[in-house]
């Protein structure tokens, strides 16, 4: 995966005139769908920024709804989301994961560049058709559960057979950082102590993937699997957000959902569900806990260097915060979110 393009224009923006350039780079991929657009909103602004758009197809005239999102961090190259793009389309011929379909531009191409100039960068741009349903909760019933499991475990059949097309590639995000480079050993931010407990972690995360990376090669993996990237509707779930997908080993997909689903009582059924379709991976215990921590790991290397305005206040707790659950989890081999010592 490549690492994110900064831009000091940019980054002293106010949230209201980052949001404004968004917006305005939105509408210029826009132009270039056979989508006459009647309104545009922002729904989230972070890695990527995402739209909703609503309007009507100029190629059968019907009214609908579409998603756009803008890779506004520029954590992947051109040929990266191709390779995510085409991993999509074989789930969705596949049938058996519930995936939105990806639109395409008025010259067939399944993404669009837009040149922003304050980023110093041309942004990719994606459209999707707008999936059916909510997404699920924070705190999910044991049946829904269950179904994540379970679509984890097609996620991942799936994953096992397909091959990115001529052209298209995928990095390996089996590391603690995901394939990012490495943004916390000298951030200003974290003092020597908050550094060494990130180091212990990541060291440990690191060993657990050579581990695993013996036993199995590993194939592409959603990446991002929790409950604010999936949508229900009718009973069933299908997934958004692959643009953290990669190469990595299957285990690290229940990592993550382990990491979100925490603390609940229901985490069993997590694996209950994916055994219903094939064998867990094989792991221990301590492997399997290294990589939930890990999550915590990759998540604030991302989180300082995200642009939007907005991040910054953010900081001031969710870095203590974040190591304070780190060395917890040193302390008792166990990640856990309820820990005392946090700040509100």
């Amino acid at each position: 995966m490549t690492t994110q393009h900064s831009s000091s224009e940019y980054a002293g923006w106010s949230n209201v005139r980052q949001r404004r350039h968004m917006t305005d780079l939105a509408a210029a991929a826009l132009a270039q769908y056979p989508i006459e657009m009647s309104s545009l909103r922002l729904v989230q602004q972070g890695f990527n920024a995402t739209f909703r758009v609503d309007g009507t197809s100029t190629t059968d005239g019907r009214s609908a709804r579409w998603a756009l999102r803008l890779n506004a961090q520029g954590l992947r190259s051109p040929a990266e989301t191709a390779a995510e793009l085409a991993w999509i389309d074989s789930l969705g011929q596949d049938g058996e994961v519930g995936v939105a379909r990806v639109a395409r531009a008025l010259d067939d191409r399944p993404m669009v560049g837009v040149p922003s100039e304050p980023l110093g960068r041309e942004v990719v741009a994606v459209v999707f058709e707008w999936l059916p349903g909510r997404l699920l909760q924070e705190d999910p019933r044991p049946v829904e559960v269950r179904r994540l499991g379970r679509l984890t475990a097609l996620l991942h059949a799936n994953g096992e057979r397909w091959r990115p097309p001529t052209g298209a590639t995928l990095g390996r995000i089996d590391d603690a950082r995901m394939g990012l480079d490495d943004h916390l050993s000298d951030h200003p931010l974290l003092d020597a102590t908050q550094r060494s407990i990130v180091r212990e972690v990541s060291d440990r995360a690191d060993a657990a993937f050579d581990a695993l990376r013996t036993r199995h090669p590993g194939h592409v993996i959603h990446g991002d699997l929790h409950p604010g990237n999936l949508m229900t509707a009718a009973g069933t779930l299908s997934v958004l957000d692959f643009d953290d997908c990669g190469i990595s080993h299957p285990l690290h997909d229940l990592a993550i959902t382990a990491y979100h689903l925490r603390p609940t009582e229901h985490e069993g059924e997590l694996y209950r569900g994916y055994e219903s379709v094939r064998p867990l991976p094989d792991h221990t215990t301590d492997e399997f806990e290294s990589l939930v921590a890990a999550r915590n790991v990759a998540l604030l290397n991302d989180t300082v260097t995200v642009n939007a305005a907005w991040v910054a206040d953010v900081l001031a707790t969710y870095i203590p915060n974040t190591v304070t659950k780190l060395r917890n989890y040193l302390d008792t081999g166990t990640y856990r979110h309820d820990v005392d010592g946090l700040l509100g």
